[in-house]
């Protein structure tokens, strides 16, 4: 993952778009930048690689002019479920998908079948510090009624 996480750096810095949310060429500079959740990966009691058996993945999406984006509609609620329950035993956990745009090199190492995509990876561990309160955007700053351009919820 430690590539995956160096392009995204270099794709994020100077950019108001996500990283590879465009078919933009990889940056041409682009050089090691630490993570604490990468450098430590050995220590971390558990890492949970998370494939989709893809013969069994409905995309809704997949004939429009875009890239899918329904496939995952099954898979994420999963995983979000495997870290509620984490918590319930007193643990943390992050989800990525970094694991996933290296999934060439990545799938045979962990044995992945072909006809299996590599979905998520989730860290579990005993948390440092647990956050008690959380900052977020209040409802009505996202969300609009009857149609996307409509008044604010």
């Amino acid at each position: 993952m430690r590539p995956v996480w160096n392009e995204y750096v270099a794709r994020q810095s100077g950019s108001s778009r996500a990283p590879f949310s465009d078919n933009a060429p990889a940056p041409a500079h682009v050089v090691d930048v630490p993570n604490p959740l990468l450098d430590s990966i050995e220590r971390i009691p558990v890492v949970l690689a998370v494939a989709a058996d893809l013969r069994l993945v409905a995309l809704m999406d997949r004939d429009l002019e875009r890239p899918a984006l329904t496939g995952g509609a099954s898979i994420y609620p999963f995983c979000w479920n495997v870290l509620l329950a984490a918590r319930t035993y007193g643990l943390g956990g992050v989800l990525t998908t970094f694991l996933s745009r290296a999934e060439p090199d990545a799938a045979p190492l962990l044995g992945v079948p072909p006809e299996h995509a590599l979905a998520a990876t989730i860290f579990l561990g005993h948390p440092v510090h647990r956050p008690t309160r959380l900052r977020r955007r209040p409802v009505e700053a996202f969300t609009t009624i009857d149609r996307f351009d409509g008044p604010s919820f």
